[in-house]
């Protein structure tokens, strides 16, 4: 990463949230803030005008390099209307190929920063995915998450290998399933449910087997989810 860019790359972030903020909209920024059980602010924009608005944006102070557009998520994340986090990720989508095992550091930090599945399911199925599939490194570092105390770092666990398909590592996908399938929490039960389902499109014998020999574990959020398409 060009650490001669960080100045500039903060001043752009900073000038990007001043113009986005000129755009709030109380009645719309409180709607999102009650969809999301009030966890986070909003400036209150729908999806096509923070596109509109971006395009407007651009045209005078150009894009983001792919490159460094991992340091822009980093700035994005600093400030705590849930847009610049949409607006960083979306903007990161072009860095998975640059990605490297010490990146692992604050994707995770993201995560726990997070703490919504708004944010963590783009982590986990976009970023995590890609990073696991550059480095075995990380991709165990990942695995072992299946055994960390907060259930976001869990639930990316079952689900970086979303995007797999038949490239799915299925020997530990149906052991991570079964390992949190005591578990109580909500999204942890929907994501082994939506883990299953999205492989049972690759490979639904080997779902359907699993599903059936651990009915009697397995919650029946997670067996009605896993057997949408079986």
């Amino acid at each position: 990463m060009n650490r001669n860019h960080i100045m500039n790359i903060k001043e752009y972030t900073e000038s990007l949230y001043v113009f986005l903020k000129q755009h709030h909209n109380e009645t719309i920024a409180s709607k999102q803030a009650s969809y999301m059980r009030n966890k986070f602010i909003f400036i209150g924009l729908m999806r096509d005008e923070i596109k509109k608005l971006i395009s407007e944006f651009e045209k005078i102070h150009g894009k983001i390099s792919k490159k460094d557009s991992f340091l822009f998520c980093q700035y994005c994340t600093k400030y705590s209307e849930r847009e610049m986090w949409y607006i960083g990720f979306k903007a990161l989508e072009g860095y998975k190929k640059y990605y490297v095992k010490e990146d692992l550091f604050v994707l995770r930090q993201w995560i726990e920063k997070s703490d919504w599945w708004d944010i963590v399911d783009i982590i986990a199925s976009h970023h995590l995915g890609a990073l696991a599939r550059i480095s075995n490194e990380a991709r165990d570092n990942i695995k072992n998450w299946v055994d960390e105390p907060n259930f976001w770092l869990k639930r990316c666990a079952i689900l970086f290998q979303l995007k797999y398909k038949k490239d799915t590592d299925s020997e530990f996908l149906f052991y991570c399933c079964k390992e949190l399938a005591h578990e109580k929490e909500f999204f942890i039960r929907k994501a082994i449910g939506w883990a299953l389902r999205e492989y049972s499109k690759s490979n639904p014998n080997a779902v359907r087997a699993f599903i059936q020999e651990n009915n009697s574990f397995l919650s029946p959020l997670s067996i009605k989810e896993g057997s949408k398409y079986l």
